[in-house]
């Protein structure tokens, strides 16, 4: 039997952990919302998210809250409905490539909607620091953000 010397395990720790870098960065150039970026930007915006699974039925952001983190869905759906007096209305539905949070944290205000996840869900979450950098680091992403934010005020203020 071969015996691996320190050099050699170091290696292939490095290879392993390179390989499945590589995988997350090609599962975030997947998202429509970062399929513009090169890869030191995929690097950057890797380096500010954490991947989470989340099951059906969850809360993971609430109406009238303050908003502390933002998530990008990379799959499953989830559902944003706000209270409209004692009826709950339905807003839309978010699916892979779809951000949430995104408009409490811009304009500093309450959350205006609450979101649940309709089926088992990946995300990807930053806090409200990791949410500036990566609009900072990642310029067509803060944009598709940004256009995102302004076109859910105009409903919001529509309706």
């Amino acid at each position: 039997m071969r015996q691996l010397t320190p050099r050699k395990t170091i290696a292939r720790r490095a290879g392993r952990e390179r390989d499945h870098f590589d995988a997350h960065l090609d599962a975030l150039a997947e998202l429509e919302l970062l399929a513009d970026c090169n890869r030191d930007e995929l690097t950057s915006a890797a380096s500010l998210l954490t991947q989470l699974s989340i099951p059906a039925g969850e809360t993971l952001l609430r109406e009238n809250t303050f908003g502390r983190e933002f998530l990008i869905v990379a799959d499953g759906m989830l559902e944003v409905t706000r209270q409209n007096g004692e009826e709950t209305e339905v807003l839309g539905v978010v699916g892979a490539g779809g951000v949430v949070g995104e408009m409490s944290l811009l304009d500093r205000i309450p959350r205006s909607a609450t979101v649940k996840t309709i089926t088992p869900a990946t995300v990807y979450a930053g806090s409200s620091r990791e949410f500036f950098a990566l609009l900072d680091v990642v310029p067509a992403a803060a944009d598709r953000i940004v256009a995102t934010a302004r076109e859910r005020q105009e409903r919001n203020r529509a309706a």
